[in-house]
């Protein structure tokens, strides 16, 4: 009995004087007796919280993860993991604790439930502050997009209105390929301005956008040659999303512009897949002409796949290949590279 009352003192010294709240309720959820962190916490005096019971403190939407949480602890006996709770102070503010409870041996060998919880306020305001932090930084990033995807497309209308001014076929030409370039960077900032995350894109439903512009741009030819994008997954951050964009824009105006004959039909495929977690290859084939056999792609200062060449070696830090075989396929090859802690790029 001596034993039995020692063990008993030592546990009331503990219930007491623990910083954390600790606290009894049977399964209807009426208090029996809590520690003055618990009163200290909740603003009541022992005799007012034994006239309230656990589900009345609560704010209501927070019941139902509380009668949850009690059939839990009814069928196996503990709870499995620690649940918040946002509850009501005796004043009327709000508190926030986590809690972790399990059955015990009651009065007259009854069985009730004994809780433990800590104070988790400080922590809850910081996180919906950071909450809050990053949802004014999202909306200020995809309004930046957006602006700078309209603030192109102007660029492309007064260049287009300038082309109408123009009898001069070549320059004509020279303000259609510098509007599709500046299309191709605007529907970059269009996806990222529409997508759930501003680190990467995924690139098939840019493709099949971009083929769509092209195919506009160039409906004289899109009757007979008819571009097929192959599916991806393919997902690119921006820095490596643009430049590789541009590539594309290049290669498919190439392809539609040069690669068929008057009348000729064709096709032209895209091709963009995974190897393996870092390596990405890109193919665009077209069952045309063909480049001319004395073209070394690799010497060419043709502006067109100058720009590519540049682009591929030094921005996406890859290789291209020219092939002729019944047409011309464009080969490219370039790793995944991984954001950097500045949001830049870095080598795997």
């Amino acid at each position: 009995m001596r034993a039995l009352r020692e063990c008993r003192e030592r546990y009331l010294a503990l219930f007491d004087r623990s910083l954390y709240c600790v606290y009894v309720h049977d399964f209807r959820g009426r208090f029996l007796d809590a520690n003055q962190a618990a009163l200290d916490l909740l603003g009541y005096s022992r005799e007012e919280l034994s006239r309230v019971t656990f589900s009345s403190i609560m704010e209501p939407d927070q019941l139902p993860k509380a009668f949850r949480l009690l059939d839990e602890i009814r069928r196996t006996g503990f709870q499995k993991k620690p649940v918040e709770f946002r509850l009501r102070r005796k004043d009327g503010s709000p508190v926030w604790v986590e809690t972790e409870a399990s059955v015990v041996s009651g009065d007259q060998d009854s069985l009730v439930i004994q809780g433990i919880a800590r104070d988790i306020s400080d922590h809850k305001r910081a996180e919906e502050k950071l909450r809050t932090s990053l949802e004014e930084k999202e909306v200020l990033l995809r309004e930046i997009h957006h602006r700078v995807k309209n603030n192109l497309q102007v660029i492309s209308s007064l260049l287009d209105l300038r082309a109408s001014r123009s009898h001069d076929n070549k320059v004509i030409d020279l303000f259609q390929d510098a509007r599709t370039k500046i299309h191709t960077m605007a529907l970059i900032h269009s996806h990222i301005y529409q997508s759930q995350t501003f680190t990467q894109i995924a690139m098939n439903a840019y493709i099949r956008d971009l083929v769509s512009y092209l195919s506009q741009v160039y409906s004289d030819k899109r009757s007979y040659v008819r571009p097929v994008v192959e599916e991806s997954d393919v997902r690119l951050s921006v820095t490596q999303a643009i430049p590789l964009a541009i590539v594309l824009n290049e290669a498919i105006t190439n392809a539609f512009k040069h690669a068929f004959k008057k009348g000729q039909r064709g096709r032209i495929r895209i091709s963009l897949k995974k190897q393996d977690q870092e390596q990405v290859d890109l193919t665009i084939q077209d069952n045309g002409v063909g480049f001319p056999a004395e073209l070394d792609l690799d010497r060419s200062e043709t502006l067109g796949l100058k720009l590519m060449r540049n682009l591929v070696k030094d921005q996406l830090q890859g290789s291209i290949h020219l092939k002729r075989n019944r047409g011309t396929t464009l080969a490219i090859k370039f790793k995944i590279l991984k954001e950097g802690k500045n949001g830049e790029d870095t080598g795997g």
